[in-house]
């Protein structure tokens, strides 16, 4: 899996680092209710679900990266909402990320 993983919730993007930190702040009952469609940073989509002791599993639903223009229509909205100055049209998933990462964009 390879990070960040995006989390879209209706239009309302999340990015997280690790799966620890994806499983301290997604909520178990957005979980339950299929409120999230989940990227790893490759594209690839992965599969939520609440186990019986509570916890949040996430796992890759997919093995190539089918999803990559999902994600790149997710981090655009993301990018959008934190710095409209940038074209996000022109922006490759690569470019996307790297944005992101360098920290000029904040979740």
């Amino acid at each position: 899996m390879k990070m960040p993983l995006v989390f879209d919730e209706n239009g309302d993007v999340s990015l997280y680092w690790s799966l620890d930190e994806a499983r301290r702040n997604i909520e178990e009952i957005d979980v339950r209710n299929n409120e999230y469609v989940a990227y790893d940073a490759a594209g690839r989509m992965l599969t939520l679900s609440v186990m019986n002791d509570q916890s949040i599993e996430i796992k890759l639903a997919e093995d190539m990266p089918s999803h990559a223009h999902d994600l790149v229509a997710a981090l655009r909205r993301y990018v959008n909402s934190r710095q409209a100055r940038v074209d996000l049209d022109s922006l490759l998933l690569v470019e996307l990320l790297q944005l992101i990462d360098t920290g000029k964009i904040k979740n």
